[in-house]
């Protein structure tokens, strides 16, 4: 779905590298870095779902009240990341990249200090309108470094640590909120951050 949404943008942009030379000093390590911002962005996405007993805990709110913020990411993504992209259709993408992830900076470092409930909502819808953006204008730029004829090896580079959070920080996230082995259940871990991980 994703690489269809992209493909007539990748296609120019291979075109566009087939008439001009391109500027980029090091491809390899601009690939890196896009797939870089790829992961940290979807770990961002998915690692928040296995700490939630902990901001629970932290804001003073029970954990189905906590799930507001995870409610708030993804209406960023749904919302927040087509209005950018309309909004910065004209913006050169190396400037849009680097703009989204000083934003998305910006957006999990005020989540992490959120001092209630509300304000960790904002954050997160802020810190979500980063990821469809980032992933169109980053699929965009890794055709051009490509060039001609590999759109779907550039699609593939940016989007081929999307999946990988997800199962990354779903096995490391929900551990480091879970109390140790053999640690009482009391203070912080009572109750539900004892308890097994519920499907959501």
């Amino acid at each position: 779905m994703h690489q269809q949404a992209f493909e007539k943008q990748c296609t120019a942009e291979e075109k566009r590298h087939d008439q001009a030379t391109t500027s980029i000093r090091n491809p390899r390590l601009a690939l890196f870095a896009l797939a870089l911002g790829t992961f940290a962005i979807g770990t961002g996405e998915f690692g928040s779902n296995g700490i939630i007993q902990l901001f629970a805990a932290d804001l003073d709110v029970t954990i189905p009240v906590a799930t507001y913020a995870i409610t708030a990411y993804a209406f960023g993504v749904m919302l927040g990341s087509p209005a950018i992209t309309l909004l910065a259709a004209r913006v050169n993408r190396r400037t849009l990249l680097l703009g989204l992830v000083a934003l998305f900076l910006i957006g999990n470092g005020l989540s992490a200090v959120a001092p209630n409930l509300a304000l960790l909502v904002v954050f997160r819808f802020i810190a979500g309108s980063v990821q469809g953006a980032f992933f169109g204008a980053g699929a965009v730029v890794a055709a051009y470094v490509y060039g001609p004829g590999r759109g779907g090896k550039a699609f593939a580079t940016v989007m081929g640590d999307s999946p990988s959070p997800p199962s990354s920080a779903h096995r490391s996230a929900p551990s480091s909120g879970r109390t140790p082995a053999g640690a009482p259940c009391t203070g912080p871990w009572s109750s539900s951050a004892c308890s097994p991980a519920q499907p959501w």
